[in-house]
């Protein structure tokens, strides 16, 4: 073997070596990737599960004074009513 043909030899060997390197790399790229995708999904929906429960409290929040003052109604107009009822007993016992 001519020293000519052991260089070619020799450099095929190594581009060979880089190029196993490169796929090795470019694998493992490709692993790492596809794993931070998976993790951004699981991110993403369990931010969508959030922004779901924020918005279900905001609607609570917001209808929470409507929901406040139909429920003060209801207990003003019953105990008003409880006392008509009690002013009228009074009245017809002080009339008998």
């Amino acid at each position: 073997m001519t020293p000519s043909e052991n260089k070619n030899e020799l450099s095929q060997s190594k581009m060979d070596e880089l190029y196993a390197h490169y796929e090795a790399v470019r694998s493992s790229a490709r692993e790492l990737a596809s794993e931070q995708q998976d993790e951004l999904k699981q991110h993403m929906d369990e931010l969508e599960t959030a922004k779901a429960d924020l918005e279900s409290k905001w609607e609570r929040v917001q209808n929470f004074g409507d929901e406040a003052v139909e429920e003060l109604s209801k207990a003003f107009f019953s105990s008003a009513e409880a006392f008509s009822n009690k002013v009228n007993d009074v009245k017809s016992k002080i009339s008998k």
